[in-house]
């Protein structure tokens, strides 16, 4: 049975409606585990993002409504860390190929680009997507100020972990105006279930 993760940058979820489409959106898309940023949710709040069928099993909030991140697994799903595979999402504010990742470049690309690739070398992560698909124009945010696409929201994943991912999908947007990424984790693709050893650490970054 796969894993479904998704990365989602939210934009908000201070609305109760909103908070219940989202939530409704998630269990449509049968999300296991959900990576949500900037939620603006206080820490007395985030309790109010999970119903009977998603629970909140980590988060981080500013003092104020804004920024603030969580994450979300499905109450069906069992988790067991051990050795570390990591699956990092989320929307990084930056592009890892300035030339194709947006839709008009800019000057100051160059630099926090080559911050970006070299913190993936470093932590011997890869971009899932990009491995998938070579060469290919896509994008998850859509800047209205400036008329500009890009993509800065990524699911970047440690190696050993490429084999059981069949595809990491933008998904139309939806309640923001970033799209989520959505990818099946399928632990027993190659005959064996990785979530018995080794495991998976599970993160995102944080705005």
């Amino acid at each position: 049975m796969a894993i479904h993760i998704l990365s989602w940058n939210v934009n908000g979820l201070n609305s109760p409606i909103k908070r219940t489409k989202c939530l409704d959106y998630l269990r449509c898309k049968k999300v296991s585990i959900a990576l949500i940023q900037e939620s603006h949710l206080k820490s007395a709040d985030v309790h109010r993002f999970q119903n009977k069928y998603f629970k909140v099993i980590s988060s981080s909030s500013a003092v104020n409504k804004t920024k603030g991140v969580l994450d979300s697994k499905a109450e069906s799903l069992m988790l067991f860390l051990e050795d570390c595979l990591v699956v990092l999402g989320g929307d990084f504010n930056a592009v890892l190929g300035p030339q194709l990742d947006r839709s008009h470049a800019s000057k100051s690309d160059s630099v926090i680009s080559g911050c970006f690739n070299s913190f993936l070398r470093h932590s011997n992560i890869c971009d899932v997507w990009c491995l998938q698909n070579d060469g290919a124009r896509d994008y998850t945010f859509f800047s209205a100020r400036h008329k500009s696409y890009s993509r800065t929201d990524y699911l970047l994943m440690s190696p050993s972990l490429i084999p059981y991912i069949s595809k990491v999908n933008i998904l139309p947007i939806i309640l923001s105006d970033h799209f989520p990424l959505i990818s099946p984790l399928t632990p027993t693709s190659l005959g064996h279930n990785i979530l018995d050893s080794p495991s998976t650490y599970l993160g995102q970054s944080r705005n």
